[in-house]
């Protein structure tokens, strides 16, 4: 460790000097988990790399190691890892760590299944199979589970978990769905009067509703209205929003449109038929803070009645 210690200094300097050289970060890396720094530094070092090099398995591997001590990241870091394409030879040192995780989780179909991808392998390239491996496949609840033709489903489950360490230093906003289009799986959003859009939601969502609370990251600026976004999840139940509002009040049905108003709230003609709603009627609900371009003009707009 002492060594480490007097050699970091040169290794900054060499990573200022040569920015050109990729790997200087991951090995700083290395040495400061051998030195057990602190976690959020040793993230602020690799993140940057890990971006640049996602799509290999060691880089996750590495995270899943920076991640030891929270273990339902560190199972998506390893599910990420084994979701990229890598040829199996590569992975049979890390499907056998995989395999102990899911032994220990009691998940004995999905354990066979890597048991056996890697004891495939070594078969296949003539190595050794490793005594553990052996020890597995001699066990009751080896011998009783039923492998499946690969753990897919699996990684595809935690991958996101896994993706959202890299954009961790890029702040979540909250944000309000406006619209959704179920069919092509984009949805229209507002997070007040200067930030609002529409994005593709397939990969992060599923079946979002108008009204509810997101927490997103966005991947830079909008064009046209149109955002690209890098995580996006539904906000806990305790969040709250400037741009969504419960109002209460005796409504106003303008006639022969039949759209109406509860104060300023903008009721929709739909809305009112749906709900049986008559003028001067008491009414409950919610609104979201909506953009008018007929009108040019910000209005609120009822979206529920409770």
């Amino acid at each position: 460790k002492e060594k480490i210690q007097s050699f970091l200094p040169k290794l900054d300097s060499f990573i200022n000097n040569h920015p050109d050289n990729l790997y200087l970060p991951y090995f700083k890396v290395r040495l400061l988990l051998a030195l057990g720094s602190n976690k959020n530094y040793v993230l602020s070092i690799f993140i940057p790399f890990a971006k640049k090099k996602r799509n290999d398995f060691w880089v996750w591997e590495l995270m899943a190691e920076i991640f030891s001590e929270d273990k339902e990241i560190q199972f998506a870091c390893y599910c990420m890892a084994l979701n990229l394409k890598t040829p199996d030879d590569f992975l049979v040192k890390l499907r056998q760590t995989f395999s102990e995780i899911l032994i220990e989780k009691k998940m004995y179909n999905e354990a066979k299944t890597e048991i056996q991808k890697i004891i495939a392998t070594r078969e296949k390239q003539k190595w050794k199979i490793p005594d553990q491996i052996v020890h597995w496949t001699k066990q009751e609840w080896y011998k009783s589970a039923t492998a499946k033709e690969d753990n897919q489903d699996l990684y595809s489950n935690h991958i996101k978990q896994a993706e959202e360490i890299l954009f961790q230093d890029i702040p979540e906003e909250i944000i309000v769905v406006e619209f959704v289009n179920e069919n092509k799986s984009i949805l229209n959003f507002v997070k007040d009067k200067q930030k609002f859009g529409f994005f593709k939601y397939s990969g992060n969502l599923t079946k979002p509703q108008i009204g509810d609370l997101l927490k997103v990251r966005f991947n830079g600026d909008g064009k046209d209205g149109f955002y690209k976004i890098l995580t996006a999840k539904k906000a806990d139940s305790n969040v709250t929003s400037d741009a969504i509002k419960d109002f209460e009040g005796t409504i106003k049905i303008i006639s022969p449109q039949n759209f109406g108003f509860v104060k300023d709230i903008f009721i929709e003609p739909q809305i009112i038929k749906e709900n049986n709603l008559i003028n001067g009627q008491l009414v409950k609900g919610r609104a979201i803070l909506s953009f008018n371009k007929k009108k040019n003009e910000w209005r609120w707009k009822a979206i529920e009645i409770k």
